[in-house]
């Protein structure tokens, strides 16, 4: 086995973070200034702006004062954050008030974007050292994927810099076997906050006692360290949970949507296409009839979220009918949204950015729908940006294959945080807005197979470090 990494082989060199963080936040804030944001992509962004606008006018995550539970808090309470610091949060806002708003948490994901990218170089220097990390810190911050990330009004820089911190917080913990608890219990409390931006590391607590055993803990420091981290994760998450319970009555750990996306994946078998927002054709052909059965009414949103218990209840219902009567229709999809969210990633976020800068059009939903292939059609950056990830993914296996017959246990966090978020995603349901979270590991993991491979491995992660600014410059410059 290889020795742990050491936490004094490397302390944190403040000048390349430092560089790291400015060239990301000024690639991505340019992007931002002078590029149309992509922004609520025709609402397949879902409504996650217009309920942080509503914890900051009303304090409430839902409608004026009437709470929901349909959605985490993390993200919304993020927006509402940013809104209370930066603006006066007037009961009604105006257009004028919404571009403004937009803008600034537009701004404050790029800092995020590039303070992850920072993060991800110091923990990755002490496992490859300075160049390498350099080069995987760029690679993360400024490939034309991520750059296009702080314009979305969704969850996903807030969550990729919640899950860096995590695993960098649970890898120091881990590398410390002696005196293991408060730095357990600091891990546990970011990972709380991760589960209320997305809760699929919820089960990760079950996968930390493998991590402490096998970093040679031994049996009870494994399972004090597991129970601090434990505490301190539930501890986070236990205050929503007690907000659930006053609203419905009911225990609701964060959100109650789960039943409906593990339903989503036993009805049909879905594609491996990366670019197709399939969650639309499920939905009108196998949830409408299931709402207009629980409901009586035809879909809208204000309806969903008043019957969103009684609609899970069904849908958890049809999920356990489905498992039954046709099994193999979700065997198959669990494989599927594991291999895609392995292997694949949406390039139509690319070409279709290039098509509104070009067109001045603005994004509509219809765009990613099946069928609708010409309308995100690719284009050269959209194809360069499929073969940068690509080339990172094949670095990356070698990175996990000879990692794993090295027994380099610096795997372990990334490695197991990774099969808990694909697990999550691959037993109940992989669409078009997840791709993001593979972008994080397939950059530590390829980093670490350029390393494994020396000198040969080391130029491959600069030819993609290469194309990854050339197709970033292309979309921020409008080539």
């Amino acid at each position: 086995m290889l020795p742990v990494p050491s936490t004094e082989r490397a302390r944190p060199e403040p000048t390349f973070a430092l560089l790291v963080f400015l060239l990301t936040l000024a690639s991505s804030a340019y992007v931002l200034l002078a590029r149309q944001p992509l922004l609520f992509l025709g609402g397949l962004t879902d409504e996650w702006f217009p309920i942080g606008y509503n914890i900051a006018a009303y304090g409430t995550l839902g409608r004026g004062d009437q709470p929901i539970l349909l959605r985490p808090p993390g993200y919304p309470a993020f927006i509402a954050g940013v809104l209370r610091l930066t603006t006066r949060v007037a009961p009604r806002p105006t257009a004028a008030y919404i571009t403004v708003a937009t803008d600034l948490v537009e701004l404050a994901q790029a800092m995020l974007l590039a303070a992850t990218a920072a993060m991800l170089f110091l923990w990755l220097r002490r496992r490859v050292g300075d160049q390498t990390a350099f080069a995987a810190g760029l690679l993360y911050g400024m490939n034309p994927y991520c750059l296009l990330l702080p314009g979305l009004m969704h969850y996903d820089v807030l969550h990729l810099f919640l899950l860096v911190a995590g695993c960098v917080a649970l890898d120091r913990a881990l590398a410390h076997p002696e005196g293991a608890v408060a730095p357990m219990l600091a891990a546990g409390a970011v990972w709380g906050l991760a589960a209320l931006v997305r809760p699929v590391t919820a089960p990760l607590p079950l996968l930390v006692i493998a991590m402490t055993l096998i970093r040679g803990f031994g049996r009870r420091r494994a399972l004090t360290a597991t129970a601090a981290f434990t505490v301190a994760m539930l501890a986070v998450i236990a205050p929503w949970t007690a907000r659930n319970y006053r609203v419905a009555g009911r225990l609701i750990p964060i959100n109650v949507q789960g039943w409906a996306a593990l339903w989503a994946s036993t009805v049909m078998p879905l594609r491996m296409e990366p670019n197709e927002y399939q969650w639309y054709t499920v939905a009108t052909a196998h949830w409408q009839p299931i709402y207009r059965r629980v409901t009586g009414e035809e879909y809208d949103y204000v309806g969903y979220i008043r019957h969103n218990v009684a609609l899970e209840a069904a849908f958890k219902e049809e999920a356990i009918r489905n498992l039954r009567e046709k099994p193999g229709v979700y065997a198959r999809n669990v494989a599927r949204s594991f291999l895609t969210m392995s292997l694949q990633i949406n390039t139509a976020l690319v070409s279709v950015f290039q098509r509104i800068q070009r067109t001045g059009e603005t994004v509509i939903q219809p765009w990613f729908w099946a069928g609708a292939e010409n309308e995100r059609a690719p284009t050269r950056a959209s194809r360069s940006t499929g073969a940068l990830f690509g080339i990172l993914t094949a670095l990356a296996g070698v990175g996990i294959a000879r990692g794993i017959r090295r027994r380099d246990t610096f795997l372990l966090v990334p490695g197991l945080v990774y099969l808990c978020i694909a697990a999550a995603h691959a037993l109940t349901f992989f669409d078009f807005n997840y791709y993001y979270l593979r972008v994080p590991f397939v950059v530590v993991f390829a980093a670490i197979g350029a390393d494994t491979l020396g000198r040969r491995g080391r130029w491959v992660l600069l030819v993609a470090l290469v194309l990854a600014l050339a197709t970033s410059a292309v979309l921020a410059l409008g080539f």
